[in-house]
């Protein structure tokens, strides 16, 4: 379980680098986008392993995947959110 946590808080930070330099944060600190990616990483990988047959017990390397999903999908709705705002 705990190496499962530490590669997926790993896979979101580097989810969440790349996204800084891709993504405009509209003077976001991009640090704050780096751990919103880890913690929407363990997130992922957490409902993945819930979700399916591979369990969270032990590393698994598919939930992985569900992890780097997880990353995506909060670096896009932390950007989307921050949009609405913006707009406000």
């Amino acid at each position: 379980m705990f190496v499962n946590l530490v590669c997926w808080m790993a896979l979101g930070l580097v989810a969440g680098y790349i996204a800084s330099r891709l993504i405009d944060q509209r003077a976001d600190d991009p640090k704050l986008g780096i751990v919103l990616a880890g913690v929407a990483a363990v997130i992922g990988g957490v409902l993945y392993g819930t979700f399916t047959a591979a369990g969270v017990k032990a590393f698994n390397p598919s939930c992985l995947v569900g992890a780097a999903i997880g990353a995506v999908v909060g670096i896009g709705l932390w950007t989307v959110i921050r949009g609405f705002a913006a707009r406000a």
